[in-house]
Formats: C-alpha cells, structure tokens, sequence
C-alpha cells in the first residue's frame, strides 16, 4: 500500500476530499516524524509501536565498494513494534 492508495482509502471511508484526506495523512506522518526525531516512542492503540534506536558509529563495509563508509554519530532508526493480537 502506498501513500496515494492510503488516500484515497481515508477520503472515501470518512466521506473526506482527497485534498483534505492528504493534509490529515501528511500531518500524521509528519508529526509521527517529529516525535520520533526527538526521541519519544509514539504507541498507536490498537496497532503498535514505533520506537527510535540510533546507532552507534562503526564502518560501514558494503560489498561491491572497495572503500568502507564511516555511519554518520547521528543516524537513527525507527523501529516498529507490532501489535500481538489475533484479530489478524
């Protein structure tokens, strides 16, 4: 599922523009994007987790490039957490 799909799925279900749609998926995500970037783990009820985990700095050793890359000090991740449930 994409961002469009996702869309057009929430503007036909809550009777919504696709413009106004957007702009509630967009601020969702955006907002989702912030509180993980300051460190917060944002718990969706109901669906799960998703927790920030930065990296710790090492050498990045991919394999088709000769020269090993230095991971960035400030490289995070956000890692989910599925919901155990047995609904699905």
């Amino acid at each position: 599922m994409t961002k469009k799909d996702l869309i057009e799925i929430v503007a036909q279900k809550a009777k919504l523009s696709k413009k106004a749609a957007k702009q509630a998926i967009e601020t969702f995500l955006n907002e989702t994007m912030k509180a993980l970037a300051s460190g917060e783990t944002v718990k969706l009820s109901g669906f799960g987790t998703l927790k920030p985990k930065c990296l710790r700095p090492r050498l990045l050793k991919p394999s088709v490039q000769k020269n090993p890359k230095k991971l960035p000090p400030d490289a995070c991740l956000a890692i989910f957490l599925a919901l155990r449930s047995k609904k699905w």
